[in-house]
């Protein structure tokens, strides 16, 4: 059996074309950017859900902080101090050193505990499952 899974990945790569009308600057330009085919999903490709799952690998459980939940997930740094950011983002940018993105799942309730992972600080916390996400190079 197989699934239909979406995936979009974005890349930056500027091609300059020259053509005489939007279609065929379209086409011209995806015929110059440098990818294999044979190793890309992308948003118009179709895959078997274990194609999608070989691209996300288990990083580990977390505890994260409940105040920093929604700036992983979000980016909502709503009532979050300078300091508590960046601390979020050195977390963050740590992960992302072997990782394309990452993929959070926080799981079961908050809870107290005497430290965390992004700060090292005491107070209410939630186990967070994080993946990373690979990506075959263009």
């Amino acid at each position: 059996m197989k699934f239909l899974v979406t995936i979009k990945i974005t890349c930056e790569q500027t091609i300059e074309v020259e053509a005489d009308d939007e279609h065929e600057a379209v086409e011209e330009a995806h015929n110059q950017f440098n990818f294999n085919e044979s190793e890309i999903i992308d948003s118009d490709a179709t895959a078997t859900a274990q194609d999608a799952l070989n691209m996300i690998q288990m990083i580990g459980t977390y505890q994260i902080p409940v105040w920093a939940i929604p700036v992983l997930m979000n980016g909502d740094c709503s009532g979050v101090s300078e300091s508590e950011g960046e601390a979020v983002d050195n977390f963050e940018n740590e992960l992302l050193r072997e990782h394309q993105g990452l993929v959070y799942n926080p799981v079961g309730e908050s809870y107290f505990s005497t430290s965390n992972d992004i700060d090292d600080q005491g107070g209410d916390v939630q186990d967070v499952e994080i993946a990373g996400i690979f990506v075959s190079p263009f």
